[in-house]
């Protein structure tokens, strides 16, 4: 349906961007209606994980065949360019940039709190009680939004994929992936108190920021 993606699609024309889209097969008078200078389509072959998990399979072995700088991996439904986006690396740096969640923290998230009894069951990690909580309290992070310099998008990438081969599960886990990931990988050293409000205040959100991770505005 052109209307879920006339947005992402309208906008990436908008402000000369380079997209390129992976399917699994759609219908080749669509890929010609919306292909153009900027927007490419690649079909892909997909395993035996849900669509949102293979994805992360298919941004690993994109990762592995082309040659870039920067680079944002997004949802196609929900995601509109503003302007261009990596002008934002300029501003903040080469840290990885992900999207935010809703719910102020993980242990606010009912969805990801459920999935990660599938994660935490196939990592070793997280095994005692401190370092648990640090985890439930830390930021909830959105996998529509992924980006950084080439190096350190492969390393998170690479990550979740390990993890997602181990929990070798059908269920839909990147999002509980993606945060467990994160929590490794930059933020350990960090100690996060859970915040009285459940949700996120946009415009008040610095915790959801280190000098390894940027998210919230103007992301």
């Amino acid at each position: 349906d052109d209307k879920l993606t006339s947005v992402l699609f309208n906008s990436v024309n908008k402000n000369n961007q380079t997209l390129i889209v992976f399917h699994d097969g759609l219908d080749n008078d669509y890929i010609k209606r919306n292909s153009s200078h900027n927007i490419y389509f690649i079909e892909v072959v997909l395993g035996p994980y849900s669509t949102n998990d293979e994805r992360f399979f298919v941004y690993n072995e994109f990762i592995q065949q082309v040659e870039f700088k920067r680079i944002f991996f997004i949802d196609c439904f929900d995601v509109e360019i503003r302007k261009p986006p990596f002008d934002i690396f300029d501003q903040y740096g080469e840290r990885i940039y992900v999207g935010r969640d809703s719910c102020n923290s993980v242990i606010n998230c009912p969805y990801v709190l459920e999935k990660l009894q599938t994660v935490l069951s196939v990592t070793f990690e997280l095994d005692h009680q401190q370092d648990l909580e640090k985890f439930l309290n830390m930021p909830l992070y959105n996998a529509g939004i992924i980006g950084g310099v080439k190096k350190s998008v492969n390393i998170l990438i690479n990550f979740i994929c390990n993890i997602l081969e181990t929990a070798n599960s059908n269920t839909n886990i990147n999002m509980a992936v993606l945060n467990y990931a994160i929590y490794r990988l930059y933020l350990r050293d960090y100690k996060y108190l859970a915040p009285k409000d459940p949700n996120v205040n946009p415009l008040d959100d610095l915790r959801c920021c280190n000098h390894d991770v940027f998210s919230g505005y103007p992301l």
